[in-house]
């Protein structure tokens, strides 16, 4: 296993991955039609723009067959958190690799990212049913907040969570 910044040439397994990741994590939480709409083409484009974004911290985890998960961030831009250094907007990994510490590396090492540019405090939003809150717990996130996020569908909220020191 490898963990590297992101190059333009990750934008599809990026995509790939997060096609994948929201299919198996969010089925039953954010509307179908949302999930069924999801289109690769449309996703490459968006991580193309996003690594070429030099505000953006993209890490990708590799194995020999390819990309199998990524981690990304940025400075926090809500006017909400903005006592908050950073934002770790992406976390997914394909589910069969899930449970089995990389996540954890992916944080890890994105954290370090982010120390390098001087940030030392983070956030993470949550989808409400997402069981991915436990996880940034023990990593010791507190959560700070709470709203709605009707574009996920009717009744969907959205949990921050905080690390004050990285």
């Amino acid at each position: 296993m490898k963990i590297r910044q992101a190059i333009i040439e990750d934008a599809f397994g990026i995509a790939q991955v997060h096609i994948a990741s929201w299919k198996s994590t969010y089925r039953g939480i954010i509307a179908d039609e949302i999930l069924n709409e999801l289109r690769l083409e449309q996703r490459i484009s968006q991580w193309q723009q996003h690594i070429e974004n030099p505000y953006k911290t993209i890490i990708v985890l590799e194995n020999n067959n390819g990309i199998i998960g990524f981690a990304d961030g940025q400075k926090v831009e809500d006017d909400v958190y903005m006592h908050y250094e950073a934002d770790m907007t992406c976390l997914y990994l394909y589910a069969e690799q899930q449970r089995q510490g990389y996540g954890r590396q992916l944080v890890g090492e994105l954290f370090e990212k982010f120390k390098q540019q001087g940030m030392t405090s983070c956030i993470v939003k949550v989808l409400t049913g997402n069981s991915s809150h436990l996880f940034y717990e023990k990593l010791g996130a507190k959560k700070i907040d709470s709203f709605h996020a009707t574009e996920y569908g009717e009744g969907n909220t959205i949990d921050v969570y905080a690390w004050d020191k990285i």
